[in-house]
């Protein structure tokens, strides 16, 4: 048994593919763990430097963790993004191989993206694009059925120490051989009168025996004593102190307020996605929103798009986008991609320069990790 998680047992994923297969749902789950334990030893510069089936662990409640602290290595950044790559290319060799052995039929884009390489901008775009491939696997729901599926599987391994009893066909190994052992023969009985007189002398001897230990046993409680004997009695055992629960993780703060939701002419920013969610590591589809109040003159109007980072506060512009709003026009639209960066917990908001500085309500990327 693997050392355990909180007093739950797990196994290496490693012995767990020794005995069964797993199905593309627990495959995920697999997969989103590890690359979610890389994602954020990578950011503080660390290096894990042994992704494999030993190192990840799957406890007995489905859970899935990847072992190791990682290491700081005296190198250049560049030599360290290198070998950060290496562990997310070490991790998508784990996950296309546990595809490869599923014993159902894996999704089409799933299976198209583990044969591939992996994404080139870390292990937060590795993660993103398997999220994106995984579709319904990825859900909150297809988690948890994965969860107790990989917790079945777990289960029979907890009861053997030394792996589960190998199975042979009806039962028995070809090389078993059963013998049939003879009855052991009686020893002939003595004639009756001496069985009464050994039975008599057993007696006797017991009773002696007996005798003779109580005497000693009473010399020896009396030995030395000038008192009645004082009982002794056993200090009751201190009661267990229970271990504090761990401190929950900070939650993710919300997006600092760059600017106020109107001003001046500018009535409204709106900025919505039109594709579907925006990702890390992925082009993301905006459609930009500007209302003026009513009765302006033809205006220009100057938007910027920034990339806030929720963790440090941080803010990058990536992005202008002018709009020509006619006279007495109720505003414009305008449509815009631009690429979020990988990161834990980006957000894009849109923001007027001119004719007066405004900005829409942050439109949130999708946290994979849980806090920053």
């Amino acid at each position: 048994m693997s050392p355990e998680r909180e007093g739950r047992p797990e196994v290496s994923l490693r012995r767990l593919c020794a005995v069964t297969r797993l199905g593309p749902g627990p495959a995920v789950v697999v997969a989103r763990a590890v690359l979610g334990a890389l994602a954020p030893l990578h950011l503080r510069g660390l290096v894990h430097g042994a992704v494999t089936a030993g190192t990840v662990l799957v406890g007995d409640d489905g859970a899935v963790r990847l072992a190791g602290e990682g290491d700081r290595p005296a190198l250049t950044p560049g030599a360290i993004a290198r070998l950060q790559q290496g562990d997310v290319i070490d991790a998508w060799e784990l996950i296309a191989a546990l595809l490869a052995a599923s014993p159902v039929t894996v999704p089409s884009g799933l299976r198209a993206l583990a044969a591939g390489p992996p994404p080139e901008d870390g292990a937060h775009a590795a993660l993103a694009a398997l999220t994106a491939a995984a579709g319904e696997l990825a859900t909150a729901g297809g988690e948890r059925r994965a969860a107790a599926r990989l917790a079945e599987l777990v289960e029979p391994l907890r009861r053997y120490r030394h792996g589960p009893p190998q199975p042979t066909a009806g039962g028995l190994g070809a090389a078993t051989v059963i013998t049939a052992v003879p009855p052991r023969p009686r020893a002939a009985l003595p004639p009756p009168i001496r069985r009464r007189r050994r039975r008599r002398a057993l007696v006797a001897a017991g009773v002696a025996v007996t005798a003779v230990a109580g005497a000693a046993g009473g010399l020896w409680a009396t030995r030395g004593a000038t008192g009645p004997a004082i009982p002794l009695t056993a200090a009751p055992p201190a009661p267990a102190t229970p271990l504090p629960a761990p401190p929950a993780p900070p939650p993710i703060p919300d997006p600092p307020v760059v600017a106020p939701p109107s001003a001046g002419a500018v009535a409204a920013v709106g900025l919505l996605t039109t594709a579907g969610p925006c990702l890390p590591a992925a082009q993301c589809a905006l459609s930009l929103r500007v209302e003026l109040l009513p009765h302006h003159p033809a205006t220009t109007v100057r938007v910027e798009l920034e990339l806030l980072d929720r963790c440090t506060g941080a803010r990058t512009t990536v992005a202008v986008a002018p709009l020509t709003v006619p006279a007495a026009a109720a505003g414009g639209r305008s449509s815009v991609r631009v690429r979020v960066p990988a990161g834990p917990a980006p957000a894009i908001v849109a923001v007027t320069i001119a004719p007066a500085r405004a900005a829409s309500a942050p439109l949130l990327v999708a946290p994979y990790l849980p806090t920053c």
